[in-house]
Order: C-alpha cells, then sequence, then structure tokens
C-alpha cells in the first residue's frame, strides 16, 4: 500500500510539473516582445525628438562622430519610419547607444561594417535628400550677421566653427536667399547655424570629411 501511494505521489508531481510547464509556456507567448523602448531604459537605447534639419546623418555624427553609422539609427526605427529619407520633425527617435552596439568611429572595421549596412538598406535615397535637410536649419543657438566687405561663407565657417570646410551647412541655411554660394554680398544679412544643432566639430576628422562631401554635392548642383 505504501509503496503504490509512493508511485501515486510521484505521478502526481510529475503532472502538476507537466501543468505547470505548460502555463508558463502560455504565459510566454502571451507576453509583448520587447521593443527598442521598452528597453531604453536598460542603457542600450535613448530617445530624442526630431528638429527642423535634422537627418539620420546628422543624428549619426551628433551621437557617434561619424554619420556613416546613420544606418543603425535608421534601422533601430525602422518599423515606426520605413525609408532612410523619411524622418521628419517632431517624430521621437530611439539612439542606440554606441557602446552597446560596437559602434566606434575611430575604428576601420567598425565603419566598413557600418558602411556595407547602409549600402544593403539604400542609404541613396538618404544621400539625395540630405542638402535639402539642412535648407531648414536648426534654431537651437542660431544667430544672424551682416556679411562685411570681403566675407566668403568660408571665412564666417571659420570664424564660427573654427574651419572653412563647414561654410557649406552656412550656406545651405541661406539658400533661399542666397541661391549660389559665390553670390554672397555685404550688406546681406545670414543665419549662422549653431555647431551644436549641426553636430559638427572642427577637431574631427569624420566632421570634416562629411563637410567637405557636402560641400562638393553643394557647388555641383548650384552650377
Amino acid at each position: 500500500m505504501k509503496k503504490f501511494l509512493g508511485r501515486n505521489e510521484k505521478l502526481q508531481t510529475k503532472f502538476y510539473g507537466i501543468i505547470a510547464c505548460l502555463v508558463i509556456l502560455l504565459l510566454v507567448d502571451a507576453m509583448p516582445a520587447f521593443s527598442q523602448t521598452s528597453i531604453s531604459g536598460k542603457g542600450l537605447f535613448v530617445a530624442e525628438t526630431v528638429k527642423p534639419g535634422t537627418t539620420f546623418y546628422s543624428l549619426a555624427l551628433k551621437h557617434y562622430g561619424s554619420r556613416d553609422f546613420w544606418v543603425y539609427i535608421f534601422l533601430a526605427n525602422k518599423s515606426e519610419i520605413h525609408r532612410p529619407d523619411g524622418l521628419k520633425p517632431g517624430m521621437s527617435v530611439v539612439i542606440p547607444q554606441a557602446e552597446a552596439f560596437g559602434i566606434d568611429a575611430a575604428n576601420p572595421v567598425s565603419l566598413a561594417k557600418a558602411r556595407e549596412l547602409a549600402k544593403e538598406t539604400g542609404g541613396s535615397s538618404l544621400a539625395s535628400n540630405d542638402m535639402k535637410a539642412y535648407e531648414s536649419p536648426v534654431n537651437d543657438g542660431a544667430v544672424t550677421e551682416t556679411v562685411k566687405p570681403g566675407e566668403t561663407f568660408r571665412i564666417l565657417a571659420l570664424k564660427h566653427y573654427g574651419s572653412k570646410d563647414f561654410w557649406v551647412y552656412i550656406f545651405l541655411a541661406n539658400k533661399s536667399e542666397i541661391p549660389h554660394p559665390n553670390k554672397l554680398n555685404y550688406g546681406k544679412t545670414v543665419i549662422i547655424p549653431s555647431a551644436s544643432s549641426l553636430g559638427i566639430d572642427a577637431n574631427n576628422p569624420n566632421s570634416v570629411a562629411d563637410a567637405i562631401e557636402l560641400g562638393c554635392k553643394a557647388m555641383c548642383e548650384s552650377k
């Protein structure tokens, strides 16, 4: 009798164990999948509201030191922003933390990986829209200045940003009034976007290289 009861207790234990496993599986299936925003508090992502003139390029430059990493921000927000050129002012985006995702602007392998991923993702649609975004400058810290005789966009860039290569950002911010980079006349009042709003840094080689590339595009389109 004792042996039977002992066996019966073992069967009951196994039975209840199976039931418990089934319940756990059902609960797991019912749980919503983690999203980027739900784990933002765990140090993997930070949230940011998009300002006028902001692109995935400028966000990557601001947070990672190179716009080549734009693709990581785009992919982190792809469920809400389906195209690389679909970023609009007022949107809330999540920014992957560089350390958590192995993003390093000083690492050639990391940069090469980002560029390859960008090609697969469709970076051309972003690049074609990049200059247009800077034509709507962010007012955060922007100043106005009256052009003096002999001043050019390059001289203004050196004065405000520490490098002549950043001239293109001042030009694009004023393109609606000054359609050509070589048509800056003295007495004209121009908008000077703040370096922080543009995410530019004269001491950052990647930032300077991006400005040179953008400047070449601006000159070609202005011919």
